[in-house]
């Protein structure tokens, strides 16, 4: 996928449609990032400690929505994007946002597109 590939594909993203009783359900999203290497789209995944919840599983960094640090579901994504893979919210450029999926453990997720803008996967 080229970056021109990715400018298409963001025209094609929902413009946030709501979700009628969505405060009724736990609220997470997650980041779906893309790295840019010679002017190829990389998805970047994670893969979860084998000691917690879901562990070992190959996932998108995310997590559950705190009202006492996130004003938004987009807030949400960057801070646990930033807890889980060390980087800073500086190098986070979130490209827009897919339509709210619900898990089978009663769980709505958003989940948002972005690039990291890092130099080195190692960074």
């Amino acid at each position: 996928m080229t970056e021109r590939d990715l400018e298409k594909l963001l025209l094609q993203l929902p413009k946030c449609p709501g979700i009628f009783l969505k405060e009724k359900y736990f609220h997470a999203a997650v980041l779906i990032p893309f790295v840019i290497r010679e002017g190829e789209c990389h998805l970047l995944f994670q893969k979860r400690a084998p000691h917690i919840q879901q562990g070992g599983e190959i996932c998108f960094p995310g997590g559950r929505y705190d009202p006492r640090q996130d004003t938004s579901s987009e807030e949400t994504a960057l801070r646990e994007t930033v807890e889980e893979l060390g980087i800073t919210r500086e190098h986070i450029r979130i490209l827009g946002r897919l339509e709210t999926v619900f898990s089978h453990q009663g769980l709505a997720i958003d989940p948002f597109v972005g690039v990291l803008e890092i130099a080195d996967i190692d960074e």
